[in-house]
């Protein structure tokens, strides 16, 4: 964060936050390319495979989208506060983004998938792959904080009773007499 009283602290955080918007909207500038020449070059479109395994290419490019867009908005809601520790963060924002979107998209399908086999749903479009990718890359601190809970509650130990005492404590016997 930006210590008011130190001025060579706040111009590094300036400088940090800088490269971070600029970097930021660089990436968003060579997605957006990457999305114009796919969508309107046909020999382009045609050389780049469908599908990443069983879910849609565009899985991983709407994950960057995403992580990329959140950085642009943590740039702009942290002007006054920024905190230049999360720079590498930042860097890699699209990275992540895309990798979180893709294994989350994979766990959606294999929840998708079982309840399909008890039931008569069908398997999920391009369109919804690609939307879940987007929200998981824009929040991607909160899908792996979901996936950590997951996994620490099927990985722990179960927690185990505590045995009762050898010698259970005899039951209290209100005294006797009247009572009012």
């Amino acid at each position: 964060m930006i210590d008011a009283n130190d001025p060579t602290a706040r111009e590094e955080a300036l400088k940090g936050r800088r490269i971070v918007a600029w970097l930021s909207t660089a990436y968003l500038v060579i997605l957006l390319a990457g999305f114009g020449v796919y969508t309107f070059w046909a020999a382009f479109r045609d050389a780049v495979p469908d599908t990443i395994g069983v879910l849609p290419i565009g899985v991983p490019f709407f994950g960057a989208l995403g992580a990329t867009l959140i950085s642009l908005v943590g740039v702009t809601d942290h002007r006054k506060d920024w905190d230049i520790g999360y720079r590498y963060w930042h860097y890699t924002r699209p990275l992540v983004g895309a990798v979180v979107g893709t294994i989350g998209c994979l766990i959606f399908l294999v929840i998708v998938r079982a309840a399909a086999e008890k039931s008569a749903s069908t398997t999920p479009d391009d369109l919804t792959f690609c939307v879940i990718a987007f929200v998981l890359g824009y929040r991607e601190e909160t899908f792996r904080a979901l996936v950590k809970r997951l996994v620490d509650t099927l990985l722990e130990p179960a927690k185990k009773e505590p045995d009762p005492p050898a010698n259970p404590p005899a039951p209290v016997q209100p005294p006797a007499g009247p009572t009012a």
